[in-house]
């Protein structure tokens, strides 16, 4: 049974409650050992997440389809619009991330 939006809206928030206290507290304690740590560390992390998610499931996919069931054709659908959101994310918001490393 697929999770049902309450579920689904109730998740989204969190997420983006504990986003929202995350930037607050970087940019208050951004002098920070810690904060500077995971700042470093945070750039390179979506980039490795992303890129295990789409090769793994591309092996999955090709050693065996039938497992996907019908998520093959909804994935085939939304992984061209994650990489161009992404993209997209990168040219809009990181000439500001690198402005402010300098």
């Amino acid at each position: 049974m697929p999770p049902l939006p309450i579920y689904m809206l109730t998740g989204c928030s969190f997420a983006l409650m504990i986003i929202s206290s995350c930037i607050l507290l970087s940019s208050k304690y951004e002098a920070s050992f810690l904060v500077q740590s995971l700042h470093k560390t945070g750039q390179l992390a979506l980039t490795f997440y992303l890129a295990h998610v789409i090769i793994g499931m591309g092996i999955i996919e090709e050693i065996n389809p039938s497992k996907w069931g019908n998520t093959q054709l909804t994935l085939r659908c939304l992984m061209p619009c994650f990489s161009v959101f992404y993209v997209l994310s990168l040219l809009l918001f990181g000439q500001n991330i690198r402005n402010q490393d300098h």
